[in-house]
């Protein structure tokens, strides 16, 4: 019995006959890609959370720290982040404060590819950290 079916309409020979894709126009002429506000602040305040624990050698809430508050403004490529942070103390604040700013910035810019800026930070409130028990002298 035959199907009236012939090599040509097999799905093998439609296969052969496809043709691909126009190529793409350059890049440039694409687009951009748009990474909303939201999306910036939330990798900052990650890039925040990770330099912080190299900063103070563990998770922000076993140093009694609490959750960088964020917040970025992006435009034509370029970003300005605004954090709030709390720091622990003692500790060399502008050192602390600079390197922060400096691996915040160089994250983000990794991350988005945009460049950042500005980073201005405010400390929240500073908090003590105890380190190696001091006892008096008796």
């Amino acid at each position: 019995m035959s199907t009236g079916a012939t090599q040509a309409d097999s799905p093998a020979a439609g296969a052969k006959r496809h043709t691909s894709a126009p190529p793409l126009p350059p890049a440039a002429e694409r687009g951009a890609t748009v990474i909303s506000e939201k999306a910036v602040a939330r990798v900052a305040a990650r890039a925040a959370r990770t330099a912080l624990r190299r900063q103070t050698g563990g998770p922000l809430a076993r140093q009694g720290l609490t959750e960088p508050d964020v917040f970025a403004s992006t435009h034509g490529g370029r970003t300005r982040l605004a954090l709030s942070l709390d720091l622990p103390y003692p500790a060399d604040l502008v050192g602390a404060c600079q390197r922060l700013s400096s691996e915040i910035a160089d994250d983000v810019s990794a991350l988005t590819g945009l460049q950042v800026s500005e980073v201005a930070l405010t400390i929240r409130r500073l908090v003590h950290v105890s380190g190696p028990r001091r006892r008096r002298v008796q």
